[in-house]
């Protein structure tokens, strides 16, 4: 992976924002640094990484939102894959660790989507949002921007930060390698 930007800066007033509302802001500013997109966007924090693999590669293994990531137990726990309303159950290997992702939005045309936090036993509330979104670099280059934010009721944001922050990374290292491998 190369070019690594990340951005933990907390915003005091990101509860007065809702998630939805902060979707067109990120579209509009694809391209942007992700540090940029945190900040002024009220996310937590954010991660881009420019990854070598084409991205439709890319983008076809991440919006399979039952088979990616795959170094994870991924189930379905309630609707149809690919359709916003469905539920994943994501268990990291010899862990007994999971979370429930409910995906929200996702735009083929402009390779996007989001989902929430919906469940789970990892000490992050309900209500966690995340984003995701692949843009294409040229010569077979992908930027992924990824930029989170926990629910308001969230207690220890700044500890469970650097912990979202790895998962991502290794999740984005994840598709990098499938994406060469396809």
């Amino acid at each position: 992976m190369s070019g690594l930007m990340l951005n933990c800066g907390l915003s005091s007033n990101y509860q007065s924002y809702h998630f939805n509302s902060m979707l067109p802001m990120l579209v509009r500013r694809l391209g942007s640094m992700a540090s940029n997109i945190a900040a002024e966007d009220n996310w937590h924090g954010a991660i881009e990484v420019v990854i070598s693999a084409p991205v439709e590669k890319v983008w076809a293994i991440a919006s399979d939102w039952l088979k990616f990531p795959r170094r994870c137990s991924v189930e379905c726990a309630e609707g149809e894959n690919g359709v916003p309303g469905c539920v994943r159950k994501v268990q990291a290997h010899n862990s007994s660790f999971w979370v429930a992702e409910k995906l929200t939005e996702i735009d083929h045309d402009k390779r996007f989507l989001t989902y929430d936090l919906v469940g789970g036993n990892t000490g992050i509330e309900i209500g966690y949002r995340a984003a995701f979104q692949v843009i294409d670099e040229g010569e077979s280059r992908t930027r992924v921007v990824w930029p989170f934010m926990f629910s308001p009721e969230q207690v220890s944001v700044e500890s469970l930060i650097s912990v979202v922050k790895k998962k991502v990374k290794a999740h984005i290292k994840e598709l990098e390698q499938l994406a060469q491998d396809a």
